[in-house]
Parts: C-alpha cells; sequence; structure tokens
C-alpha cells in the first residue's frame, strides 16, 4: 500500500473491469465462497457442533445475490 500512497501516478494502478470480467470475478467469488462455508462445516462437524440451520445462516452472515453468476 506504501508505493500505491507515493506514486504520483495513481491510474498506473486502475484497470478496465469489463462485463466478461466482472462475471468471471464473480464465479472465483463464489465457489471461493462455497469452499470456505464446506470448510467451516466440517470443523464444526470435528468439533461436534451441531450443522449451521438456515436462519443462523441468514442471521449471521451477509446474503450475497450474484444473479446470473452462480452456475
Amino acid at each position: 500500500m506504501g508505493n500505491f500512497n507515493h506514486n504520483q501516478k495513481k491510474l498506473d494502478y486502475a484497470y478496465l473491469l469489463t462485463p466478461k470480467g466482472i462475471k468471471s470475478k464473480a464465479l472465483l467469488t463464489a465457489h471461493f465462497l462455497r469452499r470456505k462455508m464446506a470448510e467451516y462445516e466440517e470443523l464444526r462437524k470435528e468439533l461436534g457442533l451441531p450443522p449451521i440451520t438456515w436462519n443462523e445462516k441468514s442471521n449471521h452472515f451477509f446474503k450475497i445475490y450474484l444473479e446470473g453468476f452462480i452456475q
């Protein structure tokens, strides 16, 4: 972050995110979140904790909508 703060040409850090790029990043994010939730559920299982119910998920986690991107 220090390089960015001291750089006079901050636009050098910018890039164009196309619709294809947005879709790609959304898919990567969705897969990452699925994998992490599966890991979390596995840890709960190993610790002998009950699985998370749908109500708990919607109360404790952000609802993420990537409409049109999730396959």
